[in-house]
């Protein structure tokens, strides 16, 4: 039977890896992983033991507006734990709330990728 089981990850194509590695690692607590020989420079960012964030450059792509690709969503812990993060670190952010206790925190990485961090019942 067809099925899907989880997100395997996220892929962001960015002309500043260090950049890029450095923000996800400092402001989402990733840590840097194996990643196979690809062709193109890269990082894979590991959440635990699961790579979810592949950082990927030298790729001929066009930068900017990522077309219909809106956010990605992460489950988190600790709303205001996360609030005072972003701010120590001068990352903007916005939050908001939807029925059913869920609060929200959305901000952007250095290539302007979207990330929304959802907290239920924290």
């Amino acid at each position: 039977m067809v099925g899907l089981d989880r997100l395997h990850h996220v892929g962001i194509v960015t002309e500043d890896l260090d950049g890029t590695r450095a923000f996800y690692m400092d402001v989402l607590g990733l840590r840097e992983g194996p990643r196979n020989a690809f062709r193109n420079p890269g990082s894979w960012l590991y959440l635990g033991d699961t790579p979810i964030v592949h950082i990927i450059t030298n790729v001929p792509r066009p930068s900017g507006v990522t077309g219909k690709f809106d956010h990605f969503c992460l489950s988190a812990v600790d709303y205001q734990g996360w609030l005072a993060r972003l701010g120590e670190r001068q990352v903007p952010h916005q939050t908001d709330g939807q029925p059913g206790g869920i609060r929200q925190i959305f901000f952007q990485d250095p290539n302007g990728v979207s990330i929304e961090l959802n907290f239920a019942g924290d």
